[in-house]
Parts: C-alpha cells; sequence; structure tokens
C-alpha cells in the first residue's frame, strides 16, 4: 500500500530495502514517529498496530480516517474532480489563456488592456466549472484566479519561455496554483472541519512540494504547490486504497496516538514478542518547515531509552545524521539503503 498521505522525509521510496529487513511478523507493531504512514502499513504479519505522531493534525488525519474511511474518501474524491475540473478548463481555453500574455509581450497591447482582458477571462471561469460542490462563501475562488495568474506573468517577463507549448504549460500550472491555493486557504481558514479538512489535509500534502508540513511566520499551515510535476498527477491511487479491504483490515487492527514518542514508548511498554520500528524526524529538512524536529538532547534520551529496552527494534535515520562512533551503535547492525546510502538502517536484532 502506498502512504496514507506525502510526507517529508516519507520511506515509502525505500520500501523494497527496508521491508526485507524486518521480522516476518510479531504480536505487536509498534512505530512512535508514523509520518505518512508507509511503514506501518506496509509490515505484515503482526497482531496489532500501536502507531503514534506528535503531529496533532496527522494524529486528528489519522483517527478521522479511521473512524470514518468512507466520508473522507469521499470527500477527497469530490477534490480530485476539482483538480481535473480545472484542467479540462485550461483545455477548453489554453489559446484564450495565453493571449494576453502574447499580446503584451509583443507590445500589441498596454498593462490597462492586460488587466481588464484577463478580469474578463478569470470571470469567464465559473466556480460551478471546478468545484462539484460550494465550501465556503466566505473565500473567493475569483481572487486566486487573478492572483495566480497575474504571479505567472510577471515570472514570464523575467524569463520569457522558448515556445508556445512551455508557455501553455506555465499557464497551466498557474490555473493548478489557483485551485491548490484555495484550498490551502480553506485549510488555514479555520472553517472546514471534519472528513472535508481531513481530506483537504490529504490533498495538500500530496501536491506539496516534498511533502513538506510548511508553516507561515504566524504559525499557520501554507504549504506551497510542488510544481509542474504534479500538474497531471492524481489522487486515484489513495482513494482506491482507501477502499481496499486491506487497508481497511490494517485500520482496524491500529491504535493510533498522539503523544511524545519515549512517553508513548513507556505507556505500550514494547516486550520481546514485539516489534518496534522508529524513524525519528532528524536532519536539516525537517528544521525549514515549522514541523517539530528531534533535538540532540531528545535524540540522546531516546537511545537511553533503546538502550534499556529487549524489544527488537530497527530505527531509520539520514546518513548525515549518523555517527559511525557513537557507543550507542557498538553491536548493532548497520545497512545503508538508497541509491547513494542516505538511510541508514540500525537494527537491535541480525536481520538475516
Amino acid at each position: 500500500m502506498e502512504s496514507l498521505v506525502t510526507w517529508i522525509g516519507g520511506k515509502g521510496k525505500y520500501l523494497d530495502r527496508i521491508l526485507p529487513l524486518m521480522p516476518k511478523g510479531g504480536k505487536r507493531y509498534i512505530e512512535p514517529f508514523a509520518g505518512g504512514g508507509s511503514l506501518f502499513l506496509n509490515a505484515d504479519g503482526f497482531g496489532r498496530y500501536y502507531v503514534n505522531d506528535l503531529c496533532p493534525q496527522l494524529f486528528a488525519l489519522y483517527t478521522g480516517v479511521q473512524e470514518r474511511c468512507c466520508p473522507v474518501r469521499s470527500a477527497l474524491k469530490l477534490i480530485n474532480i476539482a483538480w481535473w475540473n480545472i484542467g479540462k478548463v485550461f483545455r477548453a481555453r489554453e489559446e484564450e489563456l495565453i493571449a494576453p500574455y502574447l499580446e503584451f509581450r509583443d507590445m500589441q497591447n498596454h498593462y490597462g488592456e492586460f488587466v481588464e482582458r484577463v478580469d474578463r477571462l478569470m470571470r469567464s471561469v465559473k466556480y460551478a466549472e471546478v468545484f462539484p460542490v460550494r465550501y465556503t462563501e466566505d473565500y473567493s475562488f475569483e481572487m486566486e484566479k487573478r492572483f495566480q495568474y497575474s504571479k505567472m506573468f510577471w515570472r514570464l517577463q523575467k524569463n520569457p519561455p522558448d515556445d508556445e507549448s512551455l508557455l501553455k504549460e506555465y499557464v497551466f500550472t498557474a490555473m493548478k496554483m489557483s485551485v491548490y491555493s484555495y484550498f490551502t486557504e480553506l485549510y488555514a481558514s479555520g472553517k472546514i472541519t471534519g472528513d472535508q479538512e481531513n481530506a483537504i489535509l490529504m490533498f495538500l500534502l500530496e501536491y506539496s512540494s516534498n511533502g513538506q508540513f510548511t508553516f507561515d511566520k504566524h504559525g499557520v499551515f501554507r504549504p506551497t504547490y510542488g510544481g509542474r510535476g504534479l500538474n497531471r498527477h492524481s489522487l486515484d491511487g489513495k482513494i482506491a486504497m482507501m477502499k481496499s479491504q486491506e487497508f481497511k483490515e490494517r485500520m482496524t487492527r491500529t491504535k493510533f496516538s498522539g503523544e511524545d514518542a519515549v512517553a508513548f514508548m513507556q505507556r505500550v511498554r514494547p516486550k520481546e514478542d514485539d516489534f518496534l520500528v522508529l524513524d525519528p524526524p532528524l536532519g536539516k529538512m525537517f528544521k525549514t518547515v515549522g514541523y517539530h524536529t528531534y533535538t540532540d538532547e531528545e535524540y540522546v534520551v531516546l537511545k537511553e531509552y533503546l538502550s534499556g529496552v529487549k524489544v527488537p527494534w530497527m530505527m531509520t535515520i539520514p546518513k548525515s545524521n549518523f555517527d559511525a562512533d557513537d557507543a550507542f551503535y557498538a553491536g548493532k547492525h548497520i545497512n545503508g539503503v538508497g541509491p547513494h546510502g542516505e538511510i541508514v538502517v540500525v537494527t537491535s536484532y541480525n536481520p538475516g
């Protein structure tokens, strides 16, 4: 199964190397740093799954999907429809959409005419053409369309594309960004709750830049769109996964928590017939996005805890955070995964 959400530092692309290093099963699978969920969703053979993440939004998403999978999936399908509808709008109007830029570039109209042309053009794209349901009356999709289109225009002025096909792709990206930014503002407003809120969060993370859980200077969650490479990406895979019996069974056997990792482990008390998986948010990639980054002090506490337990455990850490001379790693089994060994997998047991 794929991860429930795209998450910075996610291990989905390394599963073919990490999963064979795990035991074939056990009584309980315990994971204190869930992230996007790719590990616990694909670790088969365990009786129960105890999964934790300190991020309150992620904890709310997991519990929301667990308790109301079908309504969340339905809300996600509506977002997916809007994502494809904006593409249909672009294809139906692509010549019309690039004309104002071409005319202004070739000095066939002045800036005032350009603004009026854009205003008329954006008004012609009706809300109902894109969104199958109305989310709120309080935030204007009209504003987002004009802003993203105009921002694209000024970027093109600084770096004009070489050919018309590239110009069309830039305009297509601007239209996609208008939908992404609209949902970003809806989520940030706090007026969308429940199933829709969880579905919007899944969408925002899926199409964000590298799954980054980013906050602005005011502490408001505002991810950035990942760009042209995601213009034709679809949520179909996640929607199908949420409908599968395999996913439903895994969620039924999972207990979610949202607390400090060590406090979580002290509460669930891993035993010798359990399996403990740790993927702490270490590394510089977490320091720039507003997400809780594991400090050196917290990592010391984590290692002290692991030194005193008998449960077999696995820990994945970035190579840049791995110190081979650290006495903690003495007697442990070390494996590098990834094309360049960028992820280090440390196990307390011999994976064979």
